[in-house]
C-alpha cells in the first residue's frame, strides 16, 4: 500500500485554511462571550421560548455529518462521497423539524383564530347598564 506525501504547497495551504477556519471560530465565540451575537433563541421554538427536540436534533445531525465528512475527506485528501445513509438521516431530521414547524404554525394559527371569535362575541354582547336597577332591588 503506498503512501502519499502531500507537497509543501498543499499543506501549507491546509495549515492557511484551518487557521483562517480557527480565527472564524474565535471571533464568533468572541462576539458571544461580549453579547454581540445573541444565541439564546438557538434551539428555542420561536412561539413560546421552549426548547425545541427537532431542532436540536437537526443541529446535531447537521454538525456530526458535516464534521466527519470534513474529517474524512482531509484523511484521503481527496472529497468523499456522501454515503446514501447519512443523507437519509440528514433528510429525516430535516423532515421532522419541517413538520414539527408546520404543526406549531398550524396551532397558533388556530389559537390567534379562536381568540378573535372570542374578542368578537364579547365585543359583540351587551354591556349592562351601570344605572339600572337589578332584579330583586
Amino acid at each position: 500500500m503506498p503512501v502519499e506525501i502531500w507537497s509543501g504547497a498543499a499543506v501549507a495551504l491546509c495549515i492557511v485554511l484551518v487557521a483562517v477556519i480557527g480565527l472564524f471560530a474565535v471571533l464568533i465565540l468572541w462576539k458571544i462571550w461580549r453579547n454581540e451575537i445573541n444565541i439564546a433563541g438557538l434551539l428555542a421554538d420561536t412561539n413560546d421560548g421552549k426548547a425545541s427536540l427537532s431542532r436540536f436534533q437537526f443541529l446535531v445531525f447537521t454538525f456530526i455529518i458535516g464534521g466527519l465528512y470534513l474529517i474524512l475527506s482531509l484523511e484521503t485528501g481527496n472529497l468523499i462521497d456522501v454515503p446514501n445513509n447519512a443523507l437519509l438521516l440528514l433528510g429525516i431530521s430535516a423532515g421532522s423539524y419541517t413538520i414539527s414547524r408546520g404543526i406549531s404554525a398550524t396551532t397558533d394559527n388556530t389559537k390567534t383564530k379562536a381568540g378573535a371569535e372570542v374578542a368578537k362575541a364579547q365585543a359583540a354582547a351587551p354591556t349592562p347598564d351601570p344605572n339600572a336597577e337589578g332584579v330583586g332591588s
